[in-house]
């Protein structure tokens, strides 16, 4: 089961209001709303009134530019709205149940008004997520080494990602898995790129499907200069898929971040200055060198290998220890050694 970290960042919010998430008829709304909720034709009529409004304002806040801060307080505020319209529109009862499925989490909205997700679903749905949270944070806030908690998370998400399929099935689950890591990233984007929400999730979109393609070329059984030849290629395909989804601004922003993204993570992430990230290159290069000398080596067994890995890697760890905070370091570390034990299995080295 694929696990997607883009996840931990937390309980992110899909598209709700979006059109493109759009697989249903108003009739066929209608019908699911009387059904689950009892309303009448002139209830329909108004919810349908309410949801076609917010979504024309929602579609104008996904293209205006602003901090993804600010982007999930305003699509907050429209949810509001949406409650509020359907409060008028239904009565006591209806509400309750209808606001207590939906509980004014866009996601939720978007599962109930565009692909008909029963109530009994939504609310299986809301305590899975609700353990998953409850269970990260207690393992965030635990004693554990840092490279243990990463392992842990990306257990916990498998989890939850079972769970999820478990609930919605496994073709919606996935949609909806899928669709919550997007909108993450799609978040991140939006402050990394300086970009609307718009162009922040088509960079989102083109990340993924490139991803997908270069991992096609390096499972090609072809030579290393034919794989280098296709991946370049690859690259400028994607920068010019970029160019054409997003403004100028925004595209020379990805390019020049896309170009030195080490260099932005260490700054903004662990805060490194310019000096101090020439440092970290410099050690990372020799470590490299020394990870593609070993793992070349036909005379080493898979034991040697693995230890002669582990020392250089500790050799590097220590080496740019200087260069960080005590608490950066820490974080930084434990990432690296979760990294490097997954690439080890990888290699069937461990």
């Amino acid at each position: 089961m694929r696990t997607t970290l883009l996840l931990l960042g937390g309980l992110f919010v899909l598209g709700v209001f979006d059109a493109a998430a759009q697989s249903v008829t108003p009739a066929q709304r209608r019908a699911y709303l009387t059904e689950h909720y009892e309303v009448t034709a002139a209830q329909a009529e108004q919810y349908e009134t309410a949801l076609t409004d917010v979504k024309a304002q929602d579609a104008r806040l996904c293209e205006s530019r602003m901090s993804a801060q600010a982007f999930k307080q305003a699509r907050k505020s429209l949810i509001r709205l949406f409650c509020q319209r359907v409060s008028s529109a239904f009565n006591e009862e209806q509400y309750h149940v209808w606001s207590t499925c939906n509980k004014e989490i866009d996601r939720y909205h978007v599962l109930s008004n565009e692909k008909l997700v029963t109530p009994k679903q939504l609310y299986a749905l809301f305590d899975a997520e609700r353990k998953w949270l409850d269970d990260r944070n207690a393992m965030r806030n635990g004693a554990e080494a840092e490279n243990v908690k990463h392992e842990r998370e990306a257990e916990l998400l498998n989890a939850l990602q079972a769970e999820i399929f478990r609930v919605l099935g496994t073709e919606l689950g996935e949609w909806y898995f899928n669709e919550k890591a997007l909108q993450q990233l799609a978040y991140i984007y939006m402050d990394k790129y300086d970009a609307t929400y718009r162009e922040a999730e088509s960079i989102a979109r083109i990340d993924n499907a490139y991803k997908g393609k270069r991992k096609a070329v390096y499972e090609e059984e072809i030579k290393f200069a034919q794989k280098e030849e296709k991946l370049f290629a690859l690259d400028d395909q994607k920068a010019e898929e970029v160019r054409q989804a997003v403004s100028q601004e925004v595209a020379d922003r990805w390019f020049v971040i896309t170009k030195n993204q080490l260099d932005y993570t260490l700054q903004k992430r662990y805060g490194l200055d310019k000096s101090q990230i020439t440092r970290f290159k410099t050690a990372y290069n020799i470590y490299a060198i020394e990870e593609y000398r070993i793992l070349g080596d036909k005379k080493l067994s898979t034991a040697d290998k693995l230890q002669q890995l582990s020392d250089a890697n500790r050799q590097f760890c220590e080496t740019v220890q200087p260069l960080f905070a005590s608490e950066a370091y820490t974080r930084w570390q434990g990432w690296r050694q979760y990294t490097f034990d997954r690439k080890m299995k990888q290699k069937k080295l461990m």
